[in-house]
């Protein structure tokens, strides 16, 4: 009870702190709400997990690196523009414009904290190219399927729940895990609050980190071809599109979403 109280106190100081800083964004139909989920993801889940686990040297560099990976993502919030768009968008821009773009800071920022996080855990050469494409893949991918209320919170469940296959979290963690989704369902679903680059991209790299650290070689392989056609695939076309067309797609995507 003491820890969902905490975390329903962090979800609502997110909230209000960043609706008074204005750290707020329009969303698909135009409604202007914070993007305030990332920060109590955040806060909720590195505070678990520093009360949970064992400390180590491994820990904290995750830490580390999962605290600027959101970092990043925020600087884009705040500070980013509209346009350009993509990966290529932004290179393409830099190159015309000799102007750094919050996009570029946030790729090339992620390559450096990955390179640092597979330097420690001291992974072979095989493994560590696997590792450093799911650190730098997965936090993008996510952000690219943060265009609708609860798309992220759909795929994040799902790999969850994937995860239980290779591991056996006791009643405590799986309780934990059950109070962050729903508060962040409520939230999301809601409409009250957005998880913004910050939050899309922050759970985009911690399923990267459990990925490498709980889930089979050959799993980690096959996410890593699934992550790189997904950045393949949105440079040329459009997600929302796909799961506007797929009836069952278009369904799930709704579920949960309160009406307007």
């Amino acid at each position: 009870m003491s820890w969902f109280i905490f975390y329903i106190l962090v979800a609502l100081i997110s909230y209000f702190s960043f609706m008074k800083a204005r750290f707020v964004v329009k969303n698909y139909e135009g409604e202007t709400i914070p993007y305030s989920i990332g920060s109590f993801l955040v806060i909720s889940i590195l505070f678990s997990v520093l009360f949970y686990s064992d400390v180590s040297e491994h820990l904290f560099q995750s830490i580390f690196y999962l605290i600027m990976i959101w970092i990043f993502g925020l600087l884009d919030d705040i500070y980013g523009q509209a346009y350009p768009k993509g990966l290529k968008g932004h290179i393409r821009y830099m190159s015309q414009k000799r102007r750094m773009t919050t996009g570029i800071v946030k790729a090339v920022g992620t390559t450096l904290v990955s390179i640092q996080l597979i330097l420690t855990w001291g992974l072979t050469s095989y493994e560590a190219l696997v590792a450093f494409w799911l650190l730098v893949s997965f936090p993008h991918v996510m952000n690219l399927f943060d265009t609708r209320p609860l798309r992220v919170w759909k795929i994040a469940f799902a790999f969850t729940s994937l995860f239980l296959i290779f591991a056996t979290p006791d009643r405590m963690t799986l309780g934990l895990i059950g109070v962050v989704f729903g508060i962040w369902f409520i939230f999301e679903g809601t409409k009250w609050a957005l998880l913004g680059d910050n939050g899309a991209t922050f759970i985009g790299a911690l399923l990267a980190v459990l990925f490498i650290q709980v889930s089979p070689f050959v799993v980690q392989i096959s996410m890593s071809i699934v992550t790189a056609y997904c950045i393949w695939y949105a440079e040329r076309g459009s997600f929302s599109k796909v799961i506007e067309s797929v009836n069952i797609l278009k369904a799930i995507d709704q579920l949960g979403i309160r009406k307007t």
